[in-house]
């Protein structure tokens, strides 16, 4: 009996023999770490006294670089090289995962602001404010094992000293560690979620006849095609 894993993209009808599992996930080689922005002379709202997360509002210093994960600390000196000590904005984005399916919690130690939304859900939203390098917001996430969510953090220095340190945790109360790198992707690595229901058709055939059966499925995706054992049917 042959397995066949796909990957679906749009709607479409397969003819096969054998055991049809869909995954949800397309592997592909994405680039480790975080992009991010650096903006300067930023200005706090007229309206609510708030530095805006805007990457329209302020000028950018220089082209779109990429950091590991989010873990500095610079004191008083230049946050980001080429581009000032005080009043800087940073807007990181990119990709987080996990390799288990479980609940994470999250706690950013910063000087000044912070700010984190994973799959477009606020985790971090009460650090957007000037203090010391410190934390006021626990955040959690439920995350699916090897799925990759949209990740956007930003960061702003208003004058002093100047840190983001991102960490997580199993527990709210638990011990918390740095999110590495391994954690992030520029691309989600190539990952795309689709939805669909898993079905199995198995059935029996006189040797050397023809069998097929039809089985309808849609989703969203990158389209791409594995066996676990046996080979592909003609056509795939």
């Amino acid at each position: 009996m042959k397995y066949l894993r796909l990957i679906l993209s749009g709607l479409f009808v397969l003819l096969f023999s054998g055991v049809l599992t869909p995954v949800s996930l397309a592997s592909a080689v994405g680039t480790a770490g975080l992009k991010y922005d650096v903006y300067t002379n930023i200005a706090r709202d007229s309206g609510d006294g708030k530095v805006r997360r805007s990457t329209t509002a302020y000028p950018q210093c220089g082209e779109t670089r990429v950091a590991s994960n989010i873990d500095f600390n610079v004191g008083g000196g230049t946050v980001v090289s080429g581009c000032g000590s005080d009043r800087v904005l940073i807007h990181y984005y990119g990709y987080i995962s996990s390799a288990t399916a479980s609940t994470k919690y999250f706690r950013a130690w910063a000087d000044d602001g912070f700010w984190m939304s994973i799959g477009g859900t606020p985790i971090l939203v009460n650090d957007w404010v000037d203090k010391g390098s410190s934390y006021r917001d626990t955040g959690s996430f439920a995350f699916e094992a090897g799925r990759w969510y949209a990740f956007d953090a930003w960061y702003y220095e208003w004058g002093g000293g100047s840190n983001a340190n991102l960490y997580s945790s199993a527990a709210p109360n638990g011990s918390y560690s740095i999110v590495t790198s391994d954690s992030f992707d520029q691309l989600g690595n190539g990952y795309q979620p689709v939805n669909f229901t898993d079905e199995t058709v198995t059935s029996t055939a006189r040797r050397g006849a023809s069998y097929s059966s039809e089985v309808l499925a849609s989703g969203s995706g990158t389209l791409t095609y594995s066996v676990a054992s046996g080979s592909l049917p003609t056509g795939l």
